[in-house]
Order: structure tokens, then C-alpha cells, then sequence
């Protein structure tokens, strides 16, 4: 995504007794999101979108 120029990055990797998963969070700070897991017995799921300020 070119929404991404400032931006945070969290990678995390997760091992369990059988699985391992990789997970990756994207936050722009100009509104943009996205998130992914991956593992090596099961399929990737991600997701994009956008991120907002809550309202007090």
C-alpha cells in the first residue's frame, strides 16, 4: 500500500507445540491499516483498512 510512508511496523512470530504463526501489523499514520497471519499448516488471513481517532 502507498499509504505507508510513516508508518508502524509490529512483527511478531508465535510457536506452539505443532504451529508456528507470523504476524505482521502495519498503522499508518495517515489512516492506514493492515494486518496478516501466517502459518504453515493453515492458510494466511489479512486484512486492510483504515484507521481513525476515537471520539470522545
Amino acid at each position: 500500500m502507498d499509504n505507508f510512508k510513516k508508518k508502524y511496523e509490529i512483527k511478531v512470530n508465535i510457536k506452539d507445540k505443532n504451529q508456528y504463526y507470523n504476524m505482521y501489523l502495519t498503522i499508518g499514520l495517515e489512516g492506514s491499516a493492515s494486518f496478516n497471519v501466517s502459518s504453515y499448516n493453515r492458510g494466511s488471513i489479512s486484512y486492510n483498512g483504515k484507521n481513525e481517532s476515537i471520539k470522545e
